[in-house]
């Protein structure tokens, strides 16, 4: 389900993005996969061209994508979000979610910004019965699942539960404690 909304320039908020998330979706396959259009610009920060594509989430976040064609790994896409955000844990999870992505789709993340929250998938039947489906690294892993699960139509109820975030700047495995 396409969650996402397009902006027009007219609609976004003027200030300053920085990049929080490269993915490795192309802008071709995020147009096929959700109708995304997006604008080819000329550059005047000395970057050369740019495509880009101003967004919205399902709860109204604004986001940018973007990609530099000239850039050395071209098959990238740029995720923007507003640079006064200290933690963009909930926005990228949001972004993530709304364009059907999970973690393996990261290229790059800000980890200064960004914590990992590994997550439980519990499906709860009629009865009450909850039962644990799997264990997830992110949110977006568990709520892409969920949505699969979802897609079948059975009767049963399904959550997802987070764990504590992982530490700031923290880039090893983690042991889930579930």
């Amino acid at each position: 389900m396409i969650y996402i909304k397009q902006l027009h320039k007219k609609e976004w908020v003027k200030g300053i993005a920085r990049p929080v998330a490269y993915i490795g979706v192309t802008p071709r396959d995020l147009c096929l996969s959700h109708g995304i259009e997006f604008n080819y610009l000329e550059g005047d920060w000395g970057l050369g061209e740019v495509e880009e594509a101003l967004m919205q989430t399902r709860s109204e976040r604004t986001f940018g994508l973007i990609r530099y064609p000239e850039a050395p790994k071209t098959d990238c896409t740029i995720i923007l979000v507003d640079e006064k955000l200290d933690d963009v844990t909930d926005d990228v999870n949001e972004i993530m979610c709304d364009l059907e992505l999970q973690s393996s789709d990261i290229v790059w993340l800000d980890l200064d910004r960004y914590r990992f929250t590994p997550c439980k998938l519990i499906r709860e039947d009629d009865h009450g019965n909850r039962i644990l489906v799997g264990k997830y690294d992110c949110y977006p892993d568990a709520f892409f699942q969920k949505e699969k699960l979802e897609e079948g139509g059975h009767k049963q109820t399904y959550s997802i539960e987070m764990s504590v975030p992982k530490p700031k700047g923290w880039t090893g495995s983690w042991v889930s404690q579930f």
